[in-house]
């Protein structure tokens, strides 16, 4: 029999180490567990089996599911890596690439009743090729931080950044021939937007701080509601700096945004 004192050492240290694996990661349908300090390893999983490209990812728990990522990997065609609720991407650099000439999604989330529960986060992680979304949420996402997407390439059809993800902080985003980050009920702080055909969408429930904007066809485009507030920001070397609903091109980006705070610019002028 253990004694009192035994039990007590052992519940208490149960108590102190059971919610470092709370986590738990449904991949493929297999479920493995995770940690802040023992993440699920792509190198090291016999799922992921080295990439995250052709797999489902979704986290349940107190933990959640967090993806270590050691490996780049990439696609000819269709989509890379589709997401759920609860998952933390950590992507330490790496690469996703559409080695094709139209690629669907880089990174995705499932689309209906995402399976699941809480936040999730792709932070660290690139996108090259020619994938027709970059990111493709549906504004239960999460958000994704510090990680360029870039577009280039022989691509056939119509490549777009980020779309319909609730915060992009800390992320280039260059090259897309469509929609560079459309940021319509979105915020996007702290980024860049690049040589994209459309730069920035918007509308009133969109929030804009720091992001330079430039060498895009068309820099703001808002779609509905009144010009949300944006803030610190500079949109450089455009031929349209905004376009609003009536789809006509105007030099006053006050018509697709309320410049606040902190000064933002347009070539020589100051707001």
């Amino acid at each position: 029999m253990i004694g009192r004192k035994r039990l007590a050492i052992l519940s208490m240290l149960l108590a102190i180490t059971s919610p470092c694996y709370a986590g738990t990661c449904y991949i493929d349908g297999e479920d493995y567990a995770s940690s802040q300090i023992a993440p699920v390893e792509t190198d090291d999983n016999p799922t992921l089996n080295g990439g995250l490209c052709g797999h489902t990812i979704y986290g349940t728990g107190t933990g959640g599911c967090i993806i270590e990522v050691h490996n780049d990997d990439g696609v000819s065609s269709g989509n890379c890596l589709t997401l759920g609720k609860g998952v933390e991407i950590r992507g330490n650099g790496h690469t996703l690439d559409c080695s094709g000439a139209a690629c669907l999604a880089a990174i995705v989330e499932v689309s209906v009743s995402p399976p699941g529960s809480g936040a999730t986060h792709v932070d660290n992680l690139n996108v090259t090729g020619c994938f027709q979304w970059g990111v493709l949420g549906n504004y239960s996402f999460g958000k994704i931080t510090n990680s360029k997407i870039d577009l280039a390439g022989s691509c056939s059809g119509v490549t777009n950044g980020i779309v319909s993800m609730p915060t992009v902080e800390g992320v280039v985003v260059t090259n897309a021939n469509g929609l560079g980050i459309g940021c319509d009920g979105s915020t996007v702080r702290d980024s860049v937007i690049h040589n994209s055909e459309e730069g920035l969408k918007v509308n009133s429930s969109s929030s804009i701080d720091n992001v330079l904007m430039y060498d895009n066809t068309v820099t703001l485009r808002l779609i509905s509601g009144s010009p949300p507030n944006m803030t610190s920001s500079a949109l450089l070397g455009s031929s349209c700096y905004c376009k609003g609903p009536s789809n006509v091109c105007t030099d006053d980006i006050t018509a697709c945004v309320n410049p606040t705070g902190d000064p933002n610019f347009t070539e020589e002028v100051m707001f």
